[in-house]
Formats: structure tokens, C-alpha cells, sequence
């Protein structure tokens, strides 16, 4: 927790809002995930990450073997695996140095002031300090704050949530041309989605997995994720990383194949489909799917 506590957010990216609490704010996440290891075989799970790590060994000695003859090749692959390496560590610096040390330390200093506050009979709750400006905390702190604080945090809230039901137009400006579709995505395959009981969408990783799916939405509480779960989700970030080598499988409405997600799955193999669009609203929560990586499509135990 010295180390890691400032980590914000469980399940749904990175989490960088001021929303949600770090670990040392909500120490319940770190020990859920200790519990979610707690019930699995361990010495099964360092067997599976040594079988990638042999694997991976004798594939990049396969590679150079096959390209020895053609140095320009030879060459040109060991300076791509390098590089690869070499950002992959400098992507997963940033995201746990600047999306989540950062804003969870921030965070953390919020709710320290707010905890204060409470204490000192000017807030109700802790959070609601994020309702202040750094000139009014500035200005309580030195005694000459405005007056009827706890007024002035529910006229706030009662605004954000009014701004948060707010809907923006589809579009801003001239119109777009009618053969450009806004919105669209171009890794996104055109017939995405829920097709009777077949859900189809983009394949990440291959291999295929049968298990029960674990819906987890955007600020929902991270749910006890147990070996096979197959986690279905509007899309994941570094957040959930600790608890991927338990999953059976991913399924997402949106991603890339390029990113986090699906580059941690390959590297764990296992099964994932994204880009589906709509899995999170077709799928329920423990119902039994089976994820194809292979074909990119999931289907659903009807």
C-alpha cells in the first residue's frame, strides 16, 4: 500500500476522475484482489505465465533462425522487439506515474481536506469538498470562507447532476459529408453486433472459452472476479490488469487491438472479441457465453 496506494479506479480505464476513491482511501479493492487470488491454484497460475514466457522464448528463436540468412530482416525484427519492449514499459509507466499515482495523490490530499472539514463541522461528507474551488478552500483555510458551505455543495450538486442529464447533439457545425458515417470507427467491422444469438464484433486474441459472464459497467464496484469468469465490459484499461490472468476470456463493446486490453490478453492467450458495440447490453450478468477469438464472434447460452 506504500507503494500502490495511490492507485485510483477498479474496472473501467484508467480511472483518472476525481470520483473515485485510491486504495488508500477504499483498501476493500487491494484485498479483493488478494481474496480473488486467495481462492485460485497459484502454482497453476505461475505454470500458465511460465508456458507464455517459453513460449515467447522459443518463437522469437524460431523467428531468428528462420531470418538468419537475411541480415536486412534479421536486422530489422530485432530492432522492432526491442522497440516494442521498450515502449511497452514506457506506456505502462505513464499509465501507472501519471493516470494513477498522479490524480490519486491529488485525490487522496482532496478527501484528506474534506475529511478535515468534516471534522470541523463545515462539510457533511467528505467528498463533497470537490464542490469547492481551490480559492474558497484557500480561503477557508485562512477563516474567511463563504458562509453556508453545506448550502452552497447541494446547489452544486443538484447543478452537476442536471448538467449530467444533459444529452450533446450528434454533431457540431456543417454537416458531414454522406458518405462519411459520424461516429464510425474504422476497425469496427460493419456488422457488428447481437445477430439472434451470436454477437459479433472484432477478434483480439485468439482461442476459444466457455464461462459465466462477469458485466461489469462504468463506475459499477469491482465484482469478485473467480478462474473461468469471462469478463463483458464497455471497455478496460490498465485498472485491470491484476485480475486478467483469472479471466477466461474479454469481451468488450468497444477497444482496439492495438491497445491495453487486447495486448495483455494476447499475452496471457486469453480469448478476446471487441468492438461488439452492443455485449453489454445483450449479455447478463452470469449468463453462459462462449467467446471465439479465432472468428471474432460470442455466443450466447440461450
Amino acid at each position: 500500500m506504500r507503494v500502490y496506494g495511490f492507485r485510483t479506479g477498479w474496472g473501467f480505464g484508467a480511472s483518472t476522475d476525481f470520483d473515485g476513491p485510491n486504495w488508500n482511501m477504499q483498501p476493500q479493492k487491494p484485498l479483493d484482489l488478494i481474496a480473488s487470488y486467495a481462492q485460485q491454484d497459484l502454482d497453476e497460475l505461475d505454470s500458465l505465465e511460465a508456458d507464455a514466457l517459453r513460449e515467447r522464448q522459443l518463437n522469437t528463436a524460431r523467428i531468428r533462425r528462420r531470418l538468419a540468412r537475411e541480415p536486412e530482416r534479421h536486422s530489422r525484427f530485432e530492432f522492432d522487439r526491442a522497440r516494442a519492449q521498450r515502449d511497452l514499459v514506457s506506456m505502462e509507466d505513464h499509465n501507472h506515474l501519471m493516470e494513477q499515482c498522479t490524480v490519486g495523490q491529488l485525490r487522496e490530499a482532496m478527501y484528506l481536506m474534506g475529511r478535515s472539514m468534516v471534522k470541523r463541522r463545515i462539510l457533511e461528507v467528505p467528498n463533497d469538498v470537490l464542490h469547492l474551488s481551490i480559492d474558497e478552500l484557500k480561503a477557508i483555510a485562512e477563516g474567511r470562507g463563504p458562509e453556508g458551505v453545506p448550502e452552497l455543495v447541494r446547489e452544486r450538486k443538484a447543478e452537476r447532476e442536471e448538467r449530467a442529464r444533459l444529452r450533446p447533439p450528434a454533431i457540431l457545425g456543417q454537416e458531414p459529408a454522406p458518405e462519411v458515417e459520424y461516429g464510425s470507427n474504422p476497425d469496427e467491422p460493419s456488422n457488428s453486433g447481437l445477430d439472434g444469438n451470436i454477437i459479433r464484433g472484432t477478434a483480439a486474441s485468439r482461442g476459444r472459452a466457455t464461462g459465466p459472464a462477469r458485466l461489469v459497467l462504468p463506475g459499477a464496484q469491482m465484482r469478485r472476479i473467480r478462474r473461468g469468469d469471462i469478463l463483458v465490459a464497455e471497455n478496460i484499461g490498465p485498472d485491470w490488469t491484476p485480475v486478467m490472468p483469472l479471466l477466461g476470456g474479454i469481451v468488450l463493446d468497444g477497444g482496439a487491438v492495438s491497445q491495453h486490453a487486447a495486448l495483455v490478453a494476447r499475452e496471457y492467450r486469453i480469448p478476446a472479441v471487441i468492438l461488439t458495440g452492443n455485449a453489454t447490453t445483450s449479455i447478463l450478468d452470469g449468463q453462459t457465453i462462449t467467446v471465439d477469438g479465432d472468428s471474432g464472434i460470442v455466443e450466447l447460452d440461450v
